[in-house]
């Protein structure tokens, strides 16, 4: 997305709405293989959103895991 040249093979544009998509898809993926509980609940959840929150911001941050580290923090205290 932040790339000019984000185009898949087929000649998409990388685009949130197509990521958002694409997301959705993966999830599916894995709510019919891993069962419901496991895709939406928990981490996997979480995971999707700070994923979503990286990639839409304007600017990536340096370390792309330190919004997941700050998360982890919280939770342990």
């Amino acid at each position: 997305m932040h790339n000019p040249r984000g185009v898949l093979e087929d000649g998409r544009k990388v685009t949130l709405p197509l990521v958002r998509q694409l997301i959705q898809e993966e999830l599916g993926t894995i709510r019919r293989e891993r069962g419901e509980g496991y895709c939406c609940n928990g981490e996997l959840a979480l995971a999707t959103r700070i994923f979503e929150d990286l990639i839409k911001s304007p600017e990536l941050p340096e370390f792309l895991t330190l919004e997941a580290y700050e998360l982890l923090e919280e939770q342990t205290h």
